[in-house]
């Protein structure tokens, strides 16, 4: 891939991950601390969080549906995280740290 196409996907996928990681993360929050759900804002922001954390729903089940939310939510951006860092890392030509890959010496 040449260089400027590479780094413009990369910068698109992180760009992709910025807003998975700030919509689940609001979502997160607005279960935990009972945001108003009649607002138009909290209940969009808490259906596309649920949708993008949907996979990982009822992977952990804690007492608490709060503490259940936050676990399993946050396990998806820890997840979504990895898989963008995954995908970019060969495209930037670099190892999983970020470091360039360099040939071994003769």
């Amino acid at each position: 891939m040449v260089g400027g196409t590479s780094t413009l996907l990369v910068r698109l996928i992180m760009l992709a991950l910025g807003v998975v990681v700030l919509i689940v993360a609001l979502g997160i929050l607005f279960v935990v601390l009972d945001a108003n759900t009649s607002n138009t804002i909290v209940s969009h922001v808490r259906d596309w969080a649920k949708t993008l954390a949907g996979p990982f729903d009822g992977i952990f089940s804690l007492s608490s549906h709060k503490g259940s939310i936050a676990l399993n939510w946050g396990l998806a951006i820890v997840v979504y995280a990895v898989v963008a860092r995954l995908i970019t890392a060969p495209l930037r030509g670099a190892s999983w740290w970020g470091r360039r890959a360099t040939a071994a010496a003769p």
